[in-house]
């Protein structure tokens, strides 16, 4: 992933404490987080022309704001998030208890952590979960990891 914090002019105290966050976030041994980090002045005449296409496509309100983006496997950049440049913000996009949760089950052992996220259709929804769920019982059953 990548965290692309946008702003104008020079950012405020709180806000380099947002980005140093980040930054000390994405270095630390002790985060499960995996992200890069950079600070954009969308006033720079220096920025990179792809970057400044992101905040255009980001349609972002007002600034300063943090968007992350899917790590870039994806051919085109895909915003994941987009919001204010935060503390709380910042820290709700690097942690989540579902992000404990998944990491201590893979660090625990577990072969594989299923996620099932809902989209802004439920019925889509509903069919999704049933087929991955008869799936799921199927494997179980027929699966046989290493010793």
């Amino acid at each position: 992933y990548y965290a692309l914090a946008f702003h104008k002019g020079e950012l405020s105290a709180e806000h380099k404490k947002v980005v140093t966050f980040l930054e000390n976030t994405a270095e630390s041994d002790d985060s499960y987080a995996n992200f890069g980090v950079r600070a954009v002045n969308v006033d720079d005449k220096e920025v990179d022309k792809r970057i400044l296409d992101i905040y255009k496509a980001s349609k972002i309100t007002k600034l300063p704001a943090l968007v992350v983006l899917f790590p870039p496997v994806f051919r085109e950049p895909k915003v994941a998030w987009k919001g204010p440049l935060t503390l709380e913000a910042a820290k709700q996009v690097v942690d989540s208890p579902a992000r404990r949760e998944i990491a201590k089950r893979i660090l625990g052992g577990q072969s594989a952590v299923w996620l099932f996220l809902e989209s802004v259709k439920p019925k889509d929804d509903a069919a999704a979960l049933k087929t991955l769920t008869t799936a799921l019982a199927k494997m179980q059953k027929a699966l046989r990891l290493p010793t």
